[in-house]
């Protein structure tokens, strides 16, 4: 949206100049897929230490092709994002790895990747 009201915008300028630990990203729409993944390579291209969040309906259903076999992005969250990016940007805030306190989350530590529940449906390992 930014690239449309001023051609001059550049994501990776904007992401240096505010320096953030959690990027997020909408894919809602399938037809995103192929746009979001390009900005997902280029922002770990140039800051591998941000974590890289998607979520929306696309990101939602397909969750786990997602996480194997794009490794810039580090978690998914499925479904309603409200609780979960709260309860991930204060885990990540207190520099703990281990994320299965953050509900609908799917997420990569060491190779794998794992899924928390949400509050209705079982942790599962992938």
């Amino acid at each position: 949206m930014e690239w449309i009201e001023d051609h001059n915008f550049s994501i990776i300028e904007y992401i240096r100049e505010k320096n953030p630990r959690i990027l997020a990203i909408d894919l809602h729409w399938h037809h995103q897929s192929y746009d979001v993944i390009e900005v997902v390579k280029k922002v770990k291209a140039a800051f591998p230490s941000i974590y890289v969040l998607l979520g929306g309906f696309t990101a939602s259903f397909f969750h786990e092709e997602i996480m194997r076999n794009f490794d810039g992005v580090d978690g998914v969250i499925r479904g309603e994002a409200e609780v979960p990016i709260l309860e991930l940007a204060d885990t990540l805030q207190k520099g703990r790895e281990d994320l299965f306190s953050v509900p609908n989350l799917t997420w990569r530590r060491k190779g794998e990747f794992l899924s928390t529940p949400s509050p209705t449906s079982p942790l599962r390992k992938s």
